[in-house]
């Protein structure tokens, strides 16, 4: 089961690569791989936070099993989002600050992201073991990292806001449930 979930969660990436080595990205690849990366990150972390009410619904406890893996993979997503944007800029890590800085939407996405890497990088079965409690408090994160994404999800969206519309929907439905 998990290794089928890493098939899933590396094949968008995977997909991604293919269609960037055989030029069908169109006429600006670099931006349409920013597009998908950051579509994926907002994906695998709601489809994270859904483990939890789904375990319970379908009474499928080994659910719980990939709820870390989906996690560590939207964090991984995130940082290849970034990355990809500071590519488009040509390597210009000032130019990006200043960026994050002065877009809102950016500075956003930004501290989701930061949010998404602190909980990544404490996700370890050694980690939980020395933060004890304050393990579970910090992963709490999620929750307002996932409202932040689809913030900037939604504000960056210029015209078509279907889906970010969609997916804010989602995050609301899953946090009443």
């Amino acid at each position: 089961f998990k290794a089928a979930v890493l098939l899933a969660v590396c094949t968008p990436g995977l997909v991604s690569a293919w269609w960037w080595l055989n030029s069908d990205l169109g006429a600006r690849p670099v931006q349409q791989l920013i597009h998908n990366s950051g579509l994926w990150t907002i994906r695998l972390l709601l489809i994270s936070l859904a483990v939890t009410p789904l375990r319970s619904v379908l009474d499928w406890p080994r659910l719980l099993l990939v709820r870390r893996m989906l996690g560590v993979s939207a964090m991984v997503y995130g940082m290849l989002h970034l990355t990809l944007y500071v590519i488009q800029q040509k390597w210009s890590v000032p130019f990006v600050a200043s960026e994050i800085v002065h877009r809102f939407y950016l500075t956003i996405g930004f501290v989701a992201l930061l949010a998404l890497i602190a909980l990544g990088v404490t996700s370890t079965d050694g980690m939980t073991r020395r933060m004890g409690r304050w393990w579970k408090r910090l992963h709490r994160l999620a929750y307002p990292a996932a409202a932040l994404a689809v913030l900037h999800y939604f504000i960056q969206s210029k015209a078509n806001v279907s889906e970010p519309v969609f997916v804010a929907g989602l995050y609301v439905w899953l946090m009443l449930y």
